[in-house]
């Protein structure tokens, strides 16, 4: 059917419809946690966290202060400026949106992968089809059908 937009039961579009509780998140993604902390945050020094304050805003970047946050920018930042080969930043295709790489990820976020340095060998990966899949082949997150569907102009609602 042409135009028609399918989706399997995980990635229907009330799947993507509903917006989970960083709590949500965290519970679907405990499995693949290679060990829980208090905090997958990043404390900076005073110094420090006044650098990284003027850089978040001189460079807008989305930063969510809040203990569950989904990634740890400060992380980011401190690698960034010791020049750690993980902290690099591109514009993912599927969205064109600035995209900050995967390590820094905490288990709050929804798209965690094998690429974050909280995961375990149990993560999910990304297949070539910008999905996360477990070893065992059962997809957990798509991100061409989520962007295809907050494209579509789906309202739950009517």
């Amino acid at each position: 059917m042409a135009g028609r937009i399918l989706f399997t039961d995980a990635q229907s579009p009330a799947y993507y419809a509903r917006r989970r509780s960083p709590d949500e998140v965290y519970v679907a993604n405990k499995p693949f946690i290679n060990q829980e902390r208090e905090s997958y945050l990043t404390a900076l020094p005073p110094e420090e966290e006044a650098k990284f304050q003027e850089w978040v805003k001189a460079n807008n970047v989305p930063f969510d202060p809040s203990p569950t946050a989904d990634y740890d920018m400060r992380g980011f930042y401190e690698g960034l400026q010791s020049k750690d080969p993980h902290a690099k930043t591109g514009i993912n295709p599927n969205d064109q949106q600035l995209h900050f790489g995967d390590w820094w990820k905490t288990p709050y976020h929804e798209s965690f992968s094998a690429e974050s340095q909280f995961a375990n060998k149990e993560a999910p990966n990304w297949n070539e089809k910008d999905q996360l899949v477990t070893p065992k082949g059962k997809v957990l997150f798509d991100e061409k059908a989520l962007n295809v569907f907050r494209n579509s102009g789906y309202n739950p609602d009517q």
